[in-house]
């Protein structure tokens, strides 16, 4: 059996066949004709399942300039996979106890892994190490039943601009001077946790501008930046709070009922609790209320973890502090709508939508 041809990038143009006019020549209905930005053109199948489905998610991912991995029957020349493709620098590379690749993206949070009974894990191994020693950008794609299955370098052409670091629309405030922040009731930080949680996706149609707390697997910084949007919004100042360590948390969101990351971030509020001001995290991925920081770090699996705070407006914080901005929330939908496809793709496959109820 021949191997699928595999087309991986951005999509320069998606073009739908009229089928009024096949139908008047007499010929089989065709599915929509997809062209990638490097090269390369597939055709969906008009027959598949998801026929429907793909050509949404292609036609989000050709607006928001998100690149996509597809692979082809090469019999039929019809596309019979789609995959969001993760871009971004490798930070690092762990080989686990049993061999598999631990591969950490800038600025993913995730642990993508690449199993060693992957059958093509050597050449992707070392596709992965060469780009990381040259700072190379790549893409890499995962489905959910077989970790990563593509690594690959990002053509120059195709390459996604860096996030905004020019000054950002505030000043950054300093850890310490975050409790200055006017504090809310305990009430009115339950309002703002509903009301940024009212905001989840329904994971088959994932309409913008929702948020996909449901797909707990990536892009918290995203869903940060917009929940302090959306707080900021209703006249309460919010912060950040991240973490970074080598953490996992259980999740009835995921098929594995786990998620592994190698950082994570959440908005957090000043709370007056009595006498005393607290800081709590406002994260719909992990709870359904707000909670005290030591709470948030406590469920996420790694006890020496660091814990660092940021003014709302930080976008993306490395574990050595540096920072970039987002001001005019480009890069925050970007993201949000990447994970919306993920979730839509994962809920049409065979383990359906979340929550999995095999999840304890």
């Amino acid at each position: 059996m021949k191997k699928p041809r595999v087309l991986v990038g951005r999509i320069s143009g998606l073009r739908v066949p009229a089928a009024r006019a096949e139908a008047a020549r007499g010929r089989e209905k065709r599915g929509a004709v997809v062209n990638f930005a490097k090269g390369g053109a597939a055709e969906l199948d008009p027959n598949h399942p998801a026929a429907d489905l793909f050509a949404s998610v292609l036609s989000e991912a050709r607006a928001a300039s998100i690149p996509v991995y597809v692979e082809v029957d090469p019999n039929t020349k019809k596309i019979t996979d789609l995959q969001i493709a993760v871009e971004g620098n490798i930070s690092s590379i762990n080989i686990d106890a049993a061999g598999n690749a631990e591969i950490e993206v800038e600025i993913s949070h995730a642990i993508h892994v690449l199993r060693r009974d992957n059958p093509n894990f050597q050449r992707l191994l070392t596709t992965a190490r060469k780009a990381l020693e040259k700072r190379q950008p790549v893409t890499v794609t995962q489905r959910d039943a077989d970790g990563i299955i593509d690594i690959r370098p990002v053509p120059r052409g195709e390459r996604k601009p860096a996030a905004a670091k020019e000054a950002p629309p505030f000043e950054h405030v300093p850890d310490q001077a975050l409790a200055a922040a006017a504090a809310v009731t305990p009430g009115r930080a339950k309002q703002l946790f509903d009301m940024c949680k009212s905001k989840s996706c329904a994971p088959k149609t994932a309409p913008p501008p929702c948020i996909p707390f449901l797909y707990p697997d990536d892009g918290c910084w995203g869903r940060a930046s917009e929940m302090c949007r959306l707080i900021i919004a209703s006249g309460v100042q919010p912060a950040k709070i991240w973490i970074y360590g080598r953490l996992q948390v259980h999740t009835r969101n995921n098929p594995s009922c786990m998620v592994r990351w190698g950082w994570h971030v959440t908005a957090t509020l000043q709370v007056q609790v009595g006498h005393t001001i607290e800081t709590q995290a406002i994260d719909p991925s992990l709870f359904d209320a707000p909670v005290t920081v030591a709470k948030w770090k406590s469920v996420q699996g790694d006890a020496g973890a660091q814990l660092a705070a940021s003014a709302a407006n930080v976008f993306y914080r490395d574990r050595n502090g540096n920072v970039s901005y987002d001001p005019n929330y480009t890069q925050t939908n970007n993201v949000l709508n990447t994970y919306r496809q993920r979730l839509r793709l994962r809920s049409a496959s065979a383990v359906g939508p979340p929550p999995y109820k095999n999840c304890p």
